[in-house]
């Protein structure tokens, strides 16, 4: 294949998402139900809604994807002599669930007619855990690896809670539902994002509570549940006896769940 070929095919993408959003304005709108601004979801929670997908003009297309997921942002500032600031920024997406879309629920061909408005339910539950995969590092004891695939709580997002979670401002954790038209380019084979919408969720997930620690030897150092002391009349008498102060391991925290009344 020629390069022009390759530049004429680049260009019909392009075209395609002119054709789709020509504009500024989002035209994917994602509605969940029972949804409200400042909502806190948990642990199997349903996510029940539509995409709602409108093209101005007539454009083909390849597939809808929605999809469900959790990324982890943070970043350092590079300390410099000069005036100028950067920053390094990493990103991890830890969570990333598909809604499987049938086949009826495409129009036939695919190409998304003008002014028309497609709708794309999909469900999701937010889940327990991530997978296995998500931790694959060794470890020394079953609760590391237990831990380590919980869902982390959404934090440092200001834009969707008013509540400060004391997160540092370089850390964040977010939760959205995502749907984007896709089409496929033949050469070189990959997907270009034509068109695309996103609704944030604040999530806080149920966490087990932990059974109490084992504190060994070698931990006496930094866990100290116990401490005796000796009884004296005198700075030189004898022992008259003496005493113990014993103090349990603390328990844990009790949150009411999301959208609860109580205190």
């Amino acid at each position: 294949m020629s390069a022009s070929s390759v530049h004429s095919g680049s260009g019909t993408i392009a075209n395609y998402a002119k054709k789709i959003n020509p504009t500024k304005r989002p035209d994917v709108e994602i509605h969940i139900d029972d949804h409200h601004e400042g909502k806190t979801y948990t642990t199997f929670d349903a996510l029940s809604g539509r995409a709602l997908i409108t093209a101005p003009h007539d454009a083909p297309f390849d597939e809808i994807q929605i999809t469900l997921e959790g990324v982890t942002r943070t970043y350092v500032e590079n300390i410099s002599h000069s005036s100028a600031t950067s920053k390094t920024t990493a990103v991890h997406r830890f969570l990333k669930l598909i809604m499987p879309i049938p086949e009826t629920a495409y129009p036939q061909p695919r190409i998304a007619a003008a002014g028309k408005t497609y709708i794309f339910p999909f469900n999701f539950v937010i889940p327990e855990q991530l997978l296995p995969t998500a931790c694959t590092h060794p470890s020394d004891a079953d609760h590391v690896h237990t831990a380590h695939v919980q869902l982390p709580s959404s934090m440092g997002d200001r834009e969707l809670s008013i509540l400060d979670d004391l997160a540092p401002e370089m850390s964040k954790i977010q939760y959205s539902i995502n749907a984007k038209v896709v089409k496929y380019t033949e050469f070189p084979k990959k997907s270009t994002s034509l068109v695309g919408g996103s609704k944030k969720l604040q999530i806080i997930p149920m966490v087990a509570e932990a059974p109490p620690m084992s504190i060994s030897e070698d931990d006496k150092g930094d866990y100290l549940l116990s401490k005796t002391k000796s009884l004296r009349k005198g700075m030189f008498s004898g022992k008259l006896g003496k005493i113990t102060v014993l103090a349990d391991q603390t328990a844990a925290i009790v949150l009411p769940p999301p959208g609860s009344s109580s205190l």
